[in-house]
């Protein structure tokens, strides 16, 4: 029965995926971005409300199910670039980068810049929760513009279940009911 549920979402889920891809403004250095690794970005604003800004800064939130830790990043002008670096936490399961000049930000057409934490190139235990998390709580709303998607974080919460189901919930159990 189990099978038959997950041959169901899996549409879904593959449509989820392509609403996620990001757009070519916001690059990583790694496109499997690890726990505890230094991470590059390189920012283009060519064609985003920041675009012809000069202040323009960018801070990272990470989702670790218990102290969403968040970091400014420097960025520094190379050329019509932008690039900063920064360090993963150990405890991170997902992130988003917000790219903001005073009052304006750069929410991606609603999507935001969100990126799941790998190992071994697959996405680490709770990292689909916490992406759900960031689009279902109104965290990612609040923080960096992104649209709040009630229906694609429960679906992310369901893959997760799928994938991992003898973990203890944590982000999504207030969001869901669960």
């Amino acid at each position: 029965m189990k099978n038959h549920k997950f041959l169901l979402v899996l549409p879904a889920l593959l449509l989820l995926q392509n609403a996620f891809a990001q757009v070519g403004h916001l690059s990583l250095s790694d496109s499997y971005p690890a726990a505890a690794e230094k991470i590059k970005i390189s920012y283009n604003p060519v064609g985003t409300p920041v675009e012809g800004k000069k202040d323009i800064s960018a801070e990272v939130f990470y989702i670790d199910g218990k102290d969403y830790p968040a970091v400014d990043v420097d960025l520094k002008a190379d050329g019509n670039t932008l690039t900063g670096e920064f360090t993963i936490p150990t405890t991170a399961k997902a992130f988003f980068v917000k790219i903001f000049s005073d009052d304006v930000i750069d929410n991606n057409n609603d999507k935001g810049y969100v990126f799941l934490i790998y190992k071994d190139k697959k996405p680490v235990e709770g990292a689909y929760e916490s992406n759900g998390f960031i689009l279902a709580s109104g965290l990612g709303t609040h923080f960096a513009k992104i649209k709040k998607d009630n229906e694609a974080g429960l679906t992310l919460m369901i893959k997760e279940r799928e994938l991992f189901p003898a973990t203890e919930r944590n982000s999504m159990r207030s969001i869901i009911g669960c």
